[in-house]
């Protein structure tokens, strides 16, 4: 009885040590663990017009391309298209695309982009922010066009 005791209380306090680990996920781990690169494809809301039709094409390379169409009524306006740098947050799934005159936030998920507000903070809202992926790229593949 004494050892089923001191056993016992062995494995309390194994148990008891392991549970004070707080398993986070960092920026690092999201870059290897999703298929984020690819083309993703939405219409974002827009203050003054029907919609933002949006494309945007993250490539392994760490670039990406931002398409643009801004729509209002049957007109469909030139496409803005931004490139430029990704850069991932180290604590969150979070990336940040740099051009040189504005940064945008997206949050990454499984086979989605989520579009941040201009402070780089979720926005609550009951409009859609997301982009959807449409294609995913493999390792092999880069610089990618669309």
């Amino acid at each position: 009885m004494k050892k089923f005791s001191i056993i016992f209380a062995a494995m309390v306090m194994v148990g008891c040590s392991s549970s004070n680990h707080q398993q986070t996920v960092d920026g690092s781990m999201t870059q290897t663990s999703l298929d984020w690169a690819g083309i993703y494809q939405g219409v974002l809301p827009c203050a003054d017009c029907e919609g933002i039709n949006t494309t945007l094409t993250l490539n392994q390379d760490g670039s990406f391309k931002l398409q643009e169409v801004y729509e209002k009524g049957k007109m469909r306006y030139i496409p803005e298209v931004t490139v430029g740098k990704i850069e991932w947050n180290k604590t969150q799934p979070v990336i940040y695309l740099q051009d040189g005159s504005e940064k945008r936030t997206f949050f990454v998920g499984e086979g989605y982009v989520t579009a941040y507000d201009m402070e780089g903070n979720p926005i609550h809202s009951q409009l859609n922010y997301t982009l959807k992926q449409t294609q995913v790229f493999d390792a092999n593949q880069t610089n990618q066009t669309h």
